[in-house]
């Protein structure tokens, strides 16, 4: 997971936006009274500014501000490319840096993601601080998901400042076959801990991560081969390193699944012997 900047968020566009043609009973009474929205809004904010949106309370569904009317507002307005705020979730998914998804900062963006599901939160359906742009994978993974307590509750790219923590961790076996499990870095605190191994697991950014992984080293495989016959041990060393430099200069967040990768594999020994190179699938036997 990477970090979004709110700065570039207006909370009031969304709303405004999509009352301003009056059509339904609810954007007319919208128009004229802003106050079940604001109260709403504030209380997203406060709680996502303390990181407790775990705490937030459902939505009751009473008229006129029910949860059809809230969530018809979303789908005429904001919910596809050919809506009439077209332009609104644009600028949302504009929002991913480099276009790749700040949940799992690998796919590109596809989606406008309710961090806060709209089944429960319906009055968050149009906030734009609830709205995330995402990959589809990731987004329907998550579904209506968002953690029940703290120590299991989601990173939220507009409030979670997660860029300056090393999180991310990746174990990987080369004794028969190839095996690649990420997970929370195990010198992170335990609180993270839990919550990274949730937050990988839950919203499919693990899988997603192996994946990426598994093709990265199904890839390099015969490069990795032709330097270690030419140039041994120390070779391939090197040429590791360039990669995980490259890693480095190329992600858009240090948590991610290339730097981490490599990093384990330059702390592997079995990946520096023609065995363990050879537990890596050729790409010419997949074809």
């Amino acid at each position: 997971m990477y970090s979004l900047y709110k700065r570039y968020l207006d909370p009031d566009d969304t709303i405004a936006a999509c009352v301003s043609r009056g059509r339904s009973d609810l954007e007319r009474e919208l128009k004229f009274d802003r106050s079940d929205f604001d109260v709403a809004k504030q209380n997203y904010f406060e709680s996502a500014e303390r990181s407790k949106l775990c705490e937030v309370v459902p939505h009751s569904d009473i008229p006129p501000f029910s949860k059809d009317a809230y969530q018809d507002i979303y789908k005429k307005s904001l919910g596809s490319e050919r809506a009439t705020e077209s332009s609104i979730r644009s600028n949302i998914l504009d929002l991913a840096i480099a276009g790749k998804c700040p949940y799992c900062g690998a796919n590109f963006v596809t989606d406008v993601d309710h961090f806060l599901p709209v089944s429960k939160f319906f009055k968050f359906s149009a906030l734009t601080y609830n709205l995330v742009p995402s990959c589809h994978p990731c987004n329907k993974k998550k579904l209506s998901k968002y953690g029940d307590c703290v120590e299991r509750s989601f990173f939220h790219p507009y409030f979670d400042r997660m860029d300056g923590v090393t999180w991310a961790f990746c174990e990987v076996g080369l004794s028969g076959r190839l095996r690649i499990e990420y997970k929370a870095d195990p010198t992170a605190c335990a609180e993270l801990n839990v919550r990274v191994n949730h937050f990988l697991r839950e919203i499919g950014v693990a899988r997603t991560w192996k994946v990426h992984a598994s093709h990265f080293l199904i890839t390099k495989r015969s490069r990795f081969v032709s330097i270690f016959e030419r140039k041994g041990t120390k070779g391939l060393r090197l040429y590791l390193e360039s990669c995980f430099e490259d890693a480095v200069e190329e992600e858009i967040s240090k948590n991610n699944w290339k730097t981490s990768l490599v990093s384990a594999l330059l702390k592997t020994p079995e990946f520096f012997t023609i065995e363990g190179l050879s537990c890596i699938p050729e790409k010419k036997s997949l074809l």
